[in-house]
């Protein structure tokens, strides 16, 4: 419960500290555990620069933090500032992660870069100046309310540092005016006036001339200032002065002036009560009285009726402060108060009459038991958790969370994930709830026991070895891998794409379909029930047995119609290949010419193409020059007409192609069902293969953000039923439908529509997957050679980096060194030459890793040093 104490923590610089910047911990807790703590004294944290420790701000209810930088954090700027507590007007930047469980109004945040000097000070062009506030409300009490004079600008600069936007020079120093140098007699409250320039005057009244004991100080936008009641003693010699500031500096102070006040001759003046303020709420049980005022003694009155009918307390006391003793006051309850004051005049006027309120009694009644404790999701090494809330006759402030019977950690919000665990490990977890005044529910019930994902890949399987072959099969077998759990398959792969898999514990695989007198690479993989995928086995080379003789066909035929002078001449390109449908050079084409002419052409194909021309034929004749393919040879090859594209085609004197047969008008049939698959800033299609067709040439994919229509062709001439779309707006759905085209250029219907939202790209980083150290020999001197394996986000091998690390020579450093990885993700990086000798140490330690639109993720690197001793 708020008490009516405060803290006020305003224009430091809180930098460079290895844990945190101000951490707030409740009770006897002397060392920072990152958790929201129960405090219930009011903290103000109002323009301070905070920056370079690991965190910023931790821990605490009932705090106000206003017009603060953070900048820097490499953890978290502030974590758990929860509770009754606000966050606003602050500039963020360049922090770890965001503000944890801290209620920060994000509307009023800045998030940009501070521009600060290596003084932390602002500089010009800062988003930082003019963007704070001078007026802040917190929980109907102003918290904050600065006079224009504290700010140059518009409103106050976020920071410790006020930017300095003047131009000028500061003020000269003011002249005093009244009272009088050395003036007698003067009322324990004078009125001191001067003149001079400024935005703001400091006045100073001390008691030697020094001004080491001041007793009354301001600061002021007037040229006058009434001394503070109960700042003054009769009969006492006072020194006073005052300077001025604008927005380009202070002055100096003014000349220094005395006055004496008089000596009291009456009852001393009624006190003035300044604390608990008047109708003050939470008063604490043993309250704590102030007032202003000068006299010998007090009187001080405490009833529990505003005539003071029934008084709970009177005391005289020489201060002007008294605690009251406990069992005084009970608690919720109205109390009244008033002061006077004696000298040796006798008893002054009663004060004026102030109010309080008394706090509620404590809190003994613990929260319900938190219900439903349920795990939606885990990983290898996290288990998240979720809850019901639970109840509280005042409220819950927090949930501990237990793992195996032990507090592991506490969150303010029903959720919380427990991190640093074993893979394929179980554990139970419970929860309970905690109020703010610490009393603990009891713990769930039954315990959840969840057991964390296997996250362990299995050994890599013994290199294949090969059982039998045929000219289109190929059988291997391998000896089994391990794992923590059990192998549940295995993957095979021909040169190097997924060729089938088999369930362990088979160890054997035979291989179909495949082509005779030819060369294949296989390796094998083993995953387990998880999922996890272990590193590859060695590989194994096998050729097939010789097959049968391979065939050729007429792959095509292009007509073009040339134009010599008087002349038209007709011209083929015929295109022979295999049944694969590869380009074959080497094969001997016969064709025939028809219509205008009828000679025959004979010649060999080079690139998989040969090239006939008709005779010539006057350009006043109108026909057809017509080429058929009559024969095909080829060495090695038999001929195939039946696998023939084509044999004949035409084209006419106005150069237009014609019909030998009759026109294909029959368009292939609509591909689908479409699929689309949303990724990071693209959509993924896929669909059926629909290649059935015997003049199927290509698809076509159209796109359109609207549904039901206005779709663009955004890629065309396609041979596979799957296409990925890239460089899109995340948040934005895309619309698309495919459809097929044949030789003859008819298209298909579309297919159906599919549609996907892309999400935002991925952070793109880089790692350190693995380091090795080789020592070579170099005449009489040695050097070492490290081998650095580069990973991305994906644990995918990564090309271009550049690898940047330190070598040492017996724990002596010999210099820095670099290499660019290569297309294995592989880089090299040579030491310099030393006189090594056996049993000497080289080590190599990685200090960054450079790309390009990449970071360097330091903490998932799975090594960053290595070394090799000469041998």
């Amino acid at each position: 419960m708020l008490t009516d104490r405060f803290f006020e923590i305003t224009y430091n610089y809180i930098y460079d500290n290895v844990d945190v910047g101000i951490g707030m911990m409740d009770g006897s807790v002397t060392s920072e555990d990152f958790r929201a703590a129960s405090i219930p004294e009011r903290i103000n944290i109002f323009n301070n620069t905070f920056a370079s420790n690991s965190h910023g701000i931790t821990g605490g209810d009932n705090t106000v933090v206003l017009n603060n930088i953070f900048v820097g954090h490499p953890v978290i700027a502030v974590k758990n500032v929860d509770g009754n507590s606000d966050l606003a007007f602050n500039l963020f930047f360049n922090n770890g992660i965001g503000n944890s469980g801290s209620n920060v109004d994000s509307a009023s945040s800045v998030f940009e870069d501070p521009l600060l000097t290596a003084n932390f000070e602002l500089q010009a062009g800062s988003p930082a100046i003019d963007a704070g506030t001078a007026f802040y409300i917190w929980q109907t009490e102003t918290v904050l309310d600065l006079p224009a004079g504290a700010y140059s600008g518009a409103a106050p600069d976020i920071g410790a540092y006020e930017f300095d936007s003047g131009s000028g020079t500061p003020p000269d120093p003011p002249v005093l005016v009244s009272p009088a140098d050395g003036a007698l007699d003067l009322s324990l409250t004078p009125t001191l006036s001067w003149t001079g320039d400024g935005d703001n005057f400091t006045v100073q009244v001390a008691t030697d001339t020094e001004f080491a004991n001041i007793v009354d100080e301001a600061v002021v936008s007037t040229t006058e200032y009434t001394a503070a009641v109960g700042a003054l003693d009769y009969s006492t010699t006072y020194f006073w002065r005052v300077n001025a500031s604008n927005a380009n500096g202070t002055s100096d102070f003014s000349a220094v002036w005395s006055f004496t006040t008089a000596a009291a001759s009456a009852p001393p003046d009624p006190p003035v009560l300044t604390s608990p303020a008047d109708a003050a709420t939470d008063v604490p049980l043993e309250a704590i009285l102030e007032w202003a005022g000068t006299a010998d003694s007090f009187d001080v009155e405490v009833a529990t009726d505003a005539g003071f009918a029934v008084v709970v307390f009177s005391d005289t006391t020489v201060s002007t402060t008294i605690t009251l003793p406990p069992g005084t006051l009970d608690y919720e309850t109205v109390y009244y108060w008033h002061v006077r004051g004696h000298n040796a005049y006798g008893a002054g006027v009663y004060s004026s009459v102030f109010s309080f309120t008394t706090v509620a009694a404590p809190d003994t009644e613990p929260p319900s038991q938190p219900q439903n404790l349920t795990s939606p999701s885990q990983t290898g090494t996290t288990v998240d958790l979720v809850w019901d809330a639970s109840t509280d006759n005042v409220g819950v402030s927090h949930y501990n969370i237990y793992r195996d019977g032990e507090l592991v950690g506490s969150e303010s919000s029903t959720n919380h994930t427990a991190v640093g665990l074993t893979p394929a490990t179980s554990y139970d977890f419970q929860v309970s709830a905690v109020d703010a005044a610490g009393n603990e529910s009891l713990l769930s019930e039954p315990p959840l026991s969840v057991t964390t994902l296997d996250t362990i890949e299995p050994t890599a399987p013994g290199t294949p070895t090969l059982d039998s072959k045929t000219e289109s099969t190929v059988s291997i077998s391998w000896t089994a891998a391990t794992d923590n759990v059990g192998v549940t398959e295995y993957r095979l792969f021909r040169d190097g794409a997924l060729a089938g898999t088999v369930a362990a514990p088979t160890t054997s695989f035979t291989d179909t379909g495949l082509a005779p007198a030819t060369t294949y690479t296989y390796h094998v993989t083993a995953l387990d029930a998880a999922g996890n995928e272990g590193p590859a086995s060695g590989t194994l080379d096998v050729t097939t047995d010789p097959g049968p003789e391979p065939t050729i066909h007429v792959g095509g035929i292009a007509m073009q119609l040339r134009k010599a002078g008087k002349w038209n001449i007709g011209r083929a390109v015929i295109s022979i290949v295999d049944e694969s449908g590869a380009p074959v050079d080497g094969a001997t084409v016969v064709a025939q010419w028809s219509g205008l002419t009828s000679d025959i052409d004979s010649g060999t194909t080079s690139g998989g193409d040969v090239q006939f021309d008709s005779d010539k034929v006057a350009n006043s004749q109108s026909g057809q020059f017509v080429v058929t393919v009559t024969d095909v040879s080829a060495s090695g090859f038999v001929y195939d007409p039946a696998a023939n594209v084509e044999t004949a085609d035409c084209i006419d004197t106005a150069g237009d192609p014609c019909t030998v047969g009759p026109p294909d008008t029959d368009p292939p049939v609509a591909p689908g069902p479409l699929t689309a698959t949303a990724g990071p800033g693209s959509v993924s299609l896929d669909w059926p293969d629909n290649t059935t067709d015997p003049d199927w040439a290509s698809f076509s994919v159209y796109r359109s953000t609207t549904p039901g229509g206005g779709h663009v062709l955004i890629a065309e001439g396609l041979t596979n039923s799957e296409f990925n779309d890239t460089g899109l707006s995340a948040g934005t759905t895309y619309y698309y439908v495919v459809t097929a085209k044949d030789t003859s250029g008819n298209e298909s219907e579309p297919s159906n529509e599919a549609s996907a939202t892309p999400t935002e790209p991925p952070q793109l980083s880089v790692h350190v997957g693995d380091i090795s150290v080789t020592i070579v020999q170099l005449g009489v001197n040695r050097l070492a050679s490290a081998t650095v394996l580069v990973l991305d986000q994906y644990g995918v091998p990564i090309s271009g980096v550049e690898v940047v690390g330190d070598w040492t020579w017996n724990s002596t450093d010999i210099g820095a060194s670099s290499g660019i990885t290569d297309g294995s993700g592989v880089a090299t990086v040579d030491s310099s030459k030393q006189k090594a000798l056996s049993g000497d140490v080289f080590e190599f330690t990685v200090t960054n890793l450079i790309l390009s639109g990449y970071t360097y993720d330091a903490a998932s690197n799975v090594k960053t040093s290595e070394s090799a001793t000469v041998p």
